[in-house]
């Protein structure tokens, strides 16, 4: 563990040198496959070598202690493999000369609908026109409530944070025309064939002319957003909640991960 964290803080070094505490993000995809306890036999990431073998291995550890619901057919326990993308997330602390990491979101992609958006998530969000003059992206945590027709009733921003570079005081109003642009776009959207309750996806920003990192981590600047009663009241509830992967696919049906994520870093 002490190789990894060394590791990982010899891989951001090289970032950034702007703040003593700095937060970056990065997206990386895989296979895994589980048995018919629910553990993890097989799990591969690809083009995952910018990490650093070291660090690969410790995110590797981490997915095999995972365990899932068994999935059953005719009656029987059996194997299962699906793809998976996986959002990571390290902290740098430079004073204490410290990093920590995260995987805080895994989508485990149904296959057969890996190609097919649900309907009314084509309507894309307007970018705003005063983050398009900072060359500022976004990425949006939206929740929604949706109604036995897939209609959402209720919309927050669980988290947002921004990419590009460091806008200082400019960060609060800049976040809060992503949310608003993400959420009057959402109030289009229609979850068909979503289970009735909540619903989360992440709405990313890009920049215009922006060329993000094929891979590898990124800055980003999280801005702190004030979620209404009614999530912190579902949430609390043990309300379950229906992932969906960033470009809008549902998760399988099939893998259901029991094993708790890692908290949020860094907001």
């Amino acid at each position: 563990m002490k190789l990894w964290m060394a590791s990982l803080l010899l891989a951001l070094a090289g970032i950034t040198q702007a703040a003593d505490t700095a937060r970056f993000t990065a997206t990386v995809d895989g296979r895994l496959t589980i048995g018919p306890e629910g553990q993890v036999v097989d799990v591969k990431l690809e083009d995952a070598e910018w990490m650093g073998e070291a660090v690969m291995e410790g995110y590797l550890q981490k997915i095999r202690s995972w365990r899932f619901q068994p999935v059953i057919e005719d009656g029987k326990a059996v194997n299962a493999s699906s793809p998976m993308r996986l959002h990571l997330a390290a902290v740098r602390d430079d004073a204490n000369k410290t990093a920590h990491f995260a995987i805080e979101q895994a989508d485990f992609l149904d296959p057969k609908q890996a190609r097919r958006l649900p309907s009314g998530i084509k309507n894309r969000p307007y970018y705003p026109e005063d983050a398009v003059r900072y060359g500022v992206g976004a990425t949006v945590l939206l929740v929604a409530r949706v109604d036995e027709e897939g209609v959402p009733v209720d919309l927050a921003v669980e988290y947002l944070h921004l990419s590009g570079q460091d806008i200082g005081s400019h960060a609060p109003r800049i976040a809060s025309l992503f949310a608003r642009a993400t959420q009057a776009a959402a109030r289009r959207w229609r979850f068909e064939g979503v289970p009735t309750g909540l619903v989360r996806i992440p709405v990313k920003y890009t920049p215009p002319a922006f060329s993000p990192p094929r891979a590898g981590w990124e800055r980003v600047y999280p801005v702190p957003m004030e979620a209404p009663a009614w999530l912190g009241e579902a949430l609390a509830g043990d309300a379950p909640v229906q992932e969906l992967a960033d470009n809008g696919t549902p998760a399988s049906p099939t893998l259901r991960l029991l094993t708790p994520l890692d908290p949020r870093l860094g907001g």
